[in-house]
């Protein structure tokens, strides 16, 4: 593999070797001059949430309407169809479907194929798309090379329960809050109401709360640990301040707060991605929500997060590039994200402020919930990530749970974390 991920693959990932004698096809450069229309199936391999519907909507309908010849196969995780299952059968897919931080995977099954040809054949536009994410995806290369394109932008808010601040008498949150501002506020709508204990904030995970700061848990470029420095110890900090509110404990630290704010209706503030699918059926339940500005920590204001995009990428090993590339068009096009982003509650990646601006139209029950308060936060810039970033995660997030609980002090807990994440890489490395 060239240095393009500077890294191999991690724990748990594909086996060195495995395309090697796997009866993969030829893999092919050259661009064909003229399309073959005759009927064919396109595989797509998709590791992002995606029900039925959707799919149907998105991808299926959109593409019969343009390109009938072209049948789609959808393949998703599961026994016998991971990844590594797939290829050791040969039967690599024509797409795959991930986020702009996983690109490691798909090096290491050496699948990456640059598609800018493709783009300048098919007169398919960059400049139609956030800047910000292209230069995500080309940071995962080393020449600027185009391996994806984003159908889909991750969005940060601040979603809030207006019952439960009606309950307790308290201003709802506004835009522009800091984390500081927001852990004060949770202060006011915490407590027993009527005999039921009411949290005032939770967030998604302690990984997620610090995407704001471009970092990775593991340099790309060292191969170890980055994690027992100033950046995370602000992280943790921040963290604990939030779950050790008397009367805020969650029953279980950085579980996240989904169910208690859509479900149980429990929880006053929620500060998490794109959870408008959960909506709808807690709306019909009686949730009175309404959404602000993701918090900002004060050196980071109004920057949610480094990029998070959803993307889409054509497979080197891919025999029909020319067809699959009219999936990744179609699923692009501002036809379709239209469709997108007014009826699945899905954020478009194109600067067409238009489209943006019709986001969730058609899902009646977001009828007057302030979803523009969500975009006067901005993406920052995505790091080069690790393809070891998965597999250290769950120490980082375990050494937490070990502060959090008061188990360990800050400063031990991201030591050991540093350590521990090293000495997964070393193991593997040596099985190398």
């Amino acid at each position: 593999m060239s240095n393009k991920w500077l890294v191999r693959f991690m724990v748990l990932a594909l086996t060195s070797g495995v395309a090697a004698g796997c009866g993969l096809p030829a893999k092919t450069t050259s661009v064909n001059t003229a399309e073959d229309t005759s009927p064919v199936t396109i595989s797509i391999y998709s590791t992002q949430g995606l029900t039925d519907a959707d799919y149907q909507l998105l991808y299926v309908e959109p593409l019969k309407k343009k390109y009938p010849y072209i049948t789609l196969q959808l393949i998703t995780p599961a026994a016998g169809t991971q990844l590594n299952d797939l290829i050791a059968k040969g039967t690599v897919p024509d797409l795959y479907t991930t986020w702009n931080g996983d690109f490691g995977t798909y090096a290491a099954a050496d699948m990456l194929t640059d598609i800018t040809p493709y783009l300048k054949k098919d007169n398919i536009d960059l400049n139609r798309f956030d800047p910000i994410i292209i230069d995500s995806i080309k940071t995962a290369s080393s020449n600027g090379e185009v391996y994806a394109l984003p159908y889909n932008s991750q969005i940060k808010a601040l979603y809030y329960n207006k019952d439960i601040f009606d309950k307790f008498g308290v201003a709802y949150p506004q835009d522009g809050m800091t984390w500081d501002q927001t852990i004060q506020l949770a202060k006011k709508v915490t407590g027993k109401v009527d005999g039921v204990q009411y949290r005032g904030l939770d967030y998604d995970n302690i990984q997620r709360l610090g995407t704001a700061f471009s970092t990775d848990i593991v340099d790309a470029k060292t191969q170890r640990a980055d994690v027992n420095n100033d950046v995370w110890k602000k992280l943790y900090e921040t963290g604990k301040s939030i779950v050790a509110l008397p009367g805020n404990e969650p029953a279980k630290i950085d579980s996240g707060g989904v169910d208690a704010f859509f479900k149980t209706k429990t929880l006053a503030m929620l500060a998490t991605i794109n959870e408008l699918d959960q909506a709808k059926d807690a709306v019909q339940n009686g949730l009175n929500f309404d959404m602000a500005q993701f918090p900002s920590f004060p050196e980071k204001m109004n920057i949610y997060s480094s990029v998070d995009a959803n993307v889409i990428g054509l497979s080197k090993f891919s025999q029909h590039k020319e067809q699959a590339m009219r999936v990744i068009e179609t699923l692009t096009s501002d036809e379709v994200q239209t469709i997108s982003t007014r009826q699945t509650g899905r954020v478009s990646p194109l600067v067409n402020q238009a489209i943006r601006e019709q986001w969730g139209a058609d899902m009646p029950y977001l009828k007057g919930i302030h979803l523009q308060s969500v975009f006067k936060s901005k993406f920052g810039p995505a790091p080069l990530f690790s393809s070891y970033n998965v597999a250290a995660t769950k120490f980082v997030k375990s050494e937490y749970v070990n502060y959090a609980s008061g188990k360990k002090d800050v400063n031990t807990a991201l030591l050991d974390a540093e350590t521990e994440i090293n000495q997964m890489i070393d193991a593997d490395k040596a099985k190398q």
